[in-house]
């Protein structure tokens, strides 16, 4: 009987070289390419098994980011993430709305979201968090930071905390994640690891509301999104990651299933009030935290206006400005 030569891929999982994954994607512009699907998982599930040195590692995960992940690299990694998950929380419970606050720069830091995530809970909209540590931003103390404002905020207006409080800590959950945390820090750059934490959620029937940076992963992205995760899924474009809302300008967001966009627009109130829209856009987390700055008017129009846009997302309210009309009366009844 003639044997029937071997591929690639089938050698590679016999010999199992990591750098089978290294050369296929980093061989230059002309030699180099894009992992198939089935290629993604096992180098994925290889990362997270520790089977990479750093070295190597670093040469993976720089190699990935020159080329850009093609959509079945992004969704073989995401289900490798899924199926690796070991602290997944009680099935009993499942909120409506998962805010993913895999944020990608320390400029923006969700704190908008953290905020009126207590507001929404008074409203009966229950909420859970995903956070990542990755230490180039330093998220962990930001998040950590940004959330005990927000539980101070709330508990001064009697607001409940709940929300705050249900965490879904990406690298915590993932098995293989935490140990490469320092490997991520020292190469310099947020690497596709970084993307595929934006697509993970716990609570696989809530509403998922995401943020991206870059628009030219859009289409692949929500393409996955919509793949992965069983619920409905939101992405909010181009706030350094956040799904905090921008006062400058109209926010686009775009649903994973019908992958449309639309735009949250500001309140006709607040789009002549100059003062509002400069002090939301320039304000930092070390202006929040300054003593009576939350009861401000200019920050309860923030805050009322990011809730708003919750509730239009969970389908409380027609639009957003209805929303924060919503909201407004909530904090000054």
């Amino acid at each position: 009987m003639q044997k029937v030569p071997m591929t690639q891929i089938e050698t590679a999982k016999i010999m199992a070289p990591v750098t089978f994954f290294i050369k296929a994607i980093g061989r230059g512009k002309t030699l180099g390419r894009h992992l198939t699907y089935s290629e993604a998982c096992e180098a994925m599930e290889r990362v997270l098994l520790g089977h990479f040195s750093n070295a190597q590692l670093g040469a993976f995960l720089q190699a990935l980011r020159i080329r850009e992940l093609s959509t079945e690299e992004l969704l073989a990694f995401a289900e490798i993430f899924y199926a690796r998950s070991l602290k997944m929380p009680s099935p009993e419970f499942e909120p409506e709305l998962c805010v993913n606050l895999c944020f990608d720069s320390s400029r923006k830091t969700n704190l908008l979201t953290m905020l009126c995530l207590p507001l929404l809970e008074s409203l009966g909209i229950q909420s859970g968090l995903v956070c990542s540590v990755f230490p180039l931003t330093g998220q962990s103390q930001l998040i950590t930071q940004s959330l005990n404002l927000a539980r101070v905020w709330a508990q001064k207006q009697g607001y409940p905390c709940t929300s705050l409080d249900r965490i879904c800590w990406v690298p915590q959950t993932v098995s293989g994640l935490e140990a490469l945390n320092q490997v991520r820090s020292e190469i310099g750059f947020r690497s596709c690891l970084h993307t595929v934490e934006k697509l993970f959620s716990p609570w696989p029937q809530a509403l998922l509301c995401t943020g991206l940076s870059h628009p030219q992963y859009l289409d692949r992205f929500l393409e996955v999104l919509d793949q992965v995760h069983k619920g409905p899924g939101v992405v909010v474009l181009g706030q350094h990651g956040t799904i905090d809302l921008s006062f400058q300008k109209e926010t686009p967001f775009y649903t994973s299933a019908q992958r449309t966009r639309a735009l949250s627009e500001l309140p006709e109130p607040l789009k002549s009030e100059s003062a509002f829209v400069t002090w939301a856009h320039h304000g930092k987390l070390d202006d929040w935290e300054k003593p009576g700055a939350l009861q401000t008017d200019l920050a309860q129009k923030a805050i009322a206006l990011q809730a708003g846009f919750f509730l239009f997302l969970c389908g409380k309210v027609r639009n957003t400005e209805e929303g924060y009309h919503v909201v407004m009366r909530r904090m000054n009844p």
